[in-house]
Parts: C-alpha cells; structure tokens; sequence
C-alpha cells in the first residue's frame, strides 16, 4: 500500500515538473513575441530589417572542485533572430538561442550488503534563451562589419540527475530528479558581418551570459555560431 502511495507520489511530482517545464519553455516563446511587437514600432522605421539563423556550439562552466562541476559540458546551439538597423550604426533585435541536451556520467563505488558495488550517474543539462539586444556597429559601407550587441537574456535552464542507487539498494526503480531554473540577466556578444553578396552576409558570432542557478550553483555560458544573414 505504501509502496504503491509512494510510486503515486512520484509520478505525481514527475507530472507536475514536466508540465512547469512546458509552461516555461511557452513563456520563453511568449516573452520572444512580445519582444518582437514591443521593438516592432522601431523596426517599421528601419533603414533596413535583416533575418539570420545559424548554429555552432556551447561552453557552459559552474562554480565549484573540479569533482563537483559535473554540469560543465560542451553541446550544439541553433540561434535565430531578426533586426532592424534604425540608424547607420545602431541595431535593434530579439535573438532565439536553443541550446541542445549535454550530457555527463559519474561512477562511484559503494558498498552494498558488504560487497563492493559500482553506483552510476547520469547529469544532464539544457538552456534555452529569448534576447532582447542593441549592437552598435561599424560603417555599412565596409566589406566586413563589427557589431557589438549588449541586452537581457530570459533563459530556461533544465537539469535532471538520474542515479542506479536506489535499484542497487533496495532493488526499487528511482524517478530521475529535475530541476528547472529560470534565469534573468545581461548578455554580451560581438559579430563580424562578411559580406558575400548584395543583402547576403556570412556572420560568425561571439555569445556570453552568466547563469545563477539554484543550489548555489553560478556559471556561464560561451557561444560560438556561424549564420547567414539575409537583408531587406
């Protein structure tokens, strides 16, 4: 009976968890589109609107011993975003960056009922971020341009810890753990604009923001992409 209450309990807090997870990966989506139609009055007066997509990778690092920075990883990342260029040096845009699944395996030797056992971890982390930025950039005339952008980014970031204890010790399966931690704060970056051809640019690009999460748990992430931007 209170095996079963229990595994109710879980599942219970598994739903829940999930469900929050969705709720937040939608106002991420929400948040973007009301970036959009708040910078939208800026664009309409643009000198010209440009749209840009691209991918490349992720550096995330945390706070801690090297032993304890099990959420430190390297993962792929796809970014869109679209712009306005409202004087000949200033840029508005909202940016969509989609970090994909990292993950990392711990193994730990235990003893269970006197014999050596081996106990297995599994950590894994995901940020997805909605950007609201101004760039400051170099004379449009040039071959190849230098945007400098600084804005806030509004980040979801989703950690589960799964682990084989509970099975070795009591031969019951154990729900993974999930955390999801919603982050606000400032975001840096720069771009080089290589014009290839008329409204047609090669962009790679330079991302940087701190993440605070709960625990006590503070870091960063570094982005590096290459996109193609289109102008109009």
């Amino acid at each position: 009976m209170y095996g079963h209450a229990s595994l109710a309990g879980r599942t219970v807090a598994t739903v829940v968890l999930v469900r929050a997870a969705r709720r937040y990966d939608s106002r991420i989506w929400k948040a973007a589109w009301l970036l959009a139609i708040v910078l939208a009055p800026a664009a309409a007066s643009a000198q010209s609107l440009y749209v840009q997509g691209g991918g490349g990778r992720e550096i995330k690092r945390f706070s801690g011993s090297s032993e304890d920075r099990v959420f430190d990883a390297a993962a792929s990342v796809a970014a869109v975003s679209a712009g306005g260029l409202i004087t000949p040096h200033l840029t508005l845009s909202v940016e969509l960056d989609l970090g994909s699944t990292s993950t990392s395996d711990r193994t730990t030797s235990v003893l269970v009922s006197g014999q050596a056992r081996d106990l297995h971890t599994r950590f894994t982390i995901r940020r997805r971020s909605a950007s609201p930025l101004v760039a400051y950039q170099t004379a449009p005339h040039h071959a190849v341009q230098v945007a400098c952008y600084a804005g806030i980014s509004f980040s979801a970031v989703t950690r589960e810890i799964a682990s084989d204890a509970q099975p070795l010790a009591l031969g019951t399966p154990q729900d993974a753990t999930t955390f999801t931690d919603r982050v606000t704060g400032a975001i840096v970056g720069v771009d080089l604009v290589v014009h290839v051809a008329p409204h047609v640019a090669l962009v790679p690009g330079l991302r940087a923001q701190g993440l605070d999460l709960s625990g006590d748990l503070n870091g960063h992430s570094i982005r590096t992409t290459v996109g193609a931007r289109f102008s109009f």
